[in-house]
Order: C-alpha cells, then structure tokens, then sequence
C-alpha cells in the first residue's frame, strides 16, 4: 500500500481501526523488504531475468508458496526459486528465506540491508510470551527476575539474570525455556554493547513505537470530519508522530 493509499485508508478510519491499518501496513512493508532481498540473493546466484548467468551453475525455477515469520505468527509468502543447473531435484536453500521461516523477518530485513546490525528484542513482549506458558503461581517470581534484567548494566550482569531465568524456567515449562532460548543474546544487546542501565527503560522495549500509534489514535479520534481531497490526513498523521 502506498503513502498516499495509507492516508487515504486512515481518513476514513475510525478510531478503532487505525491501529488496525497501522499494523497491515508495516506487515506489508516488512513482506516486500523480505521479497526484495530474496529476488536479489537469486539474482546474485543466476543473473537478472533477462540476462542469465550461464555458467554460474545456478538457474531460476519459478516461485511458490511459503511462509515468514513475523511477531512469533506464520505470515504467507510467495518466493522465488533457483535450482542448481543439471541437478533433478536440486532446488537452493536460499539463506534469506531460511532466516525469514525461523526468525523475526523484521531482523532478517535489517539484517540484509545493515551491516551487522545490533538488534535488541522488546523484554517486555518476550516476558508476556514466557508468562503466556507458565502457571500463575509462577508469574510472580517471573515478573521479578526480568525486572532485574531492565535494571542490569553491561553483557556480564545481563548474561547472569538471563541464566538465573533460564534456571527458573528449568523443569516448569519447556515452551516457555524454548521461548527464552530462541532470541539469544538479543535478549541483551544493549547490555552487551555497554550502555548505561539510565537507557534500558527506554530502549529495552517498543514502547516508543508504540506511543507513536497510540498518539496518532488518540488525536485522529478528535476529528470529527475528513476531507480526503486536502493533505488534512497528512498534517493530522504529523503533528502527533512529532510529539510521540
């Protein structure tokens, strides 16, 4: 969906609804981030459409359905093939769509088009994730553990936290330990780089994302009529994104 496309959908919006648009329209964009690097990985391999890179040993072989993951859901896809020349069934892995399938294919996008990004994961949704597994009798102490992480300062105290809510989570519930292990040392990328503990509040979660969107609906509900025909949607989309 376009600039203009987004504003036009969220003039006629309602209050209700923005976030809703908000939320399809980074979705999209993330899908065409994914699909652009995917076409240029195959390109790297056999060449531009028009222009095949022979003796490369590599040939395009179509596309087909798939699937990236994206906020931990299973989103569809429609990526590209290559297949080696010659081979029967010998269709390529591409590495791109391999980070898509098993992690965040946001991070697979800053990834490709970064280079070696620091990617910090949102401590608070990774805590409601690790909750969703456990018992209430458990949240407590879950709840205490991960406030010690957003008080910890540099890689060695983030690393000690994160081992002692590895150990909480040992023999309670496998889900929630997979949930813990499967974002790694993302977990604590701004304690790995040094940064004092005064930033963890704000940079140890999307909160700033967040208030962005929740800004926007707060004063796009005030609005009582659109005119699609002026830029009104564009100024009311700014003047809250400037004071988020």
């Amino acid at each position: 969906m376009s600039k203009c496309n987004v504003l036009l959908v969220l003039s006629q919006a309602s209050l209700s609804e923005v976030g809703e648009v908000l939320g399809d329209h980074m979705r999209n964009v993330v899908k065409e981030s994914l699909v652009t690097i995917m076409l240029e990985e195959a390109g790297s391999l056999c060449g531009g459409f028009h222009h095949p890179a022979k003796s490369s040993g590599y040939a395009r072989a179509g596309s087909a359905k798939g699937i990236f993951m994206l906020n931990e859901s299973k989103e569809p896809i429609i990526r590209p093939r290559v297949r080696r020349s010659g081979v029967p069934k010998g269709e390529v892995d591409l590495v791109s769509y391999k980070a898509g399938k098993s992690a965040d294919a946001l991070s697979s996008s800053v990834i490709g088009h970064f280079n070696n990004p620091i990617i910090q994961r949102c401590v608070i949704h990774k805590e409601r994730n690790i909750r969703s597994y456990l018992s209430k009798r458990h949240h407590s102490e879950l709840a205490t553990l991960f406030s010690l992480l957003r008080k910890a300062e540099g890689a060695e105290a983030g690393r000690e936290v994160v081992n002692d809510i590895r150990d909480f989570l040992k023999g309670k519930s496998k889900s929630a330990l997979e949930s813990l292990e499967e974002c790694g040392e993302d977990l604590i990328a701004l304690h790995t780089i040094g940064a004092p503990s005064t930033l963890n509040k704000t940079l140890l979660n999307t909160n700033c994302i967040e208030n962005a969107f929740n800004n926007v609906r707060r004063k796009t509900g005030r609005v009582k009529r659109w005119r699609p025909d002026t830029n009104q949607a564009e100024r009311w989309m700014g003047n809250p994104l400037r004071n988020a």
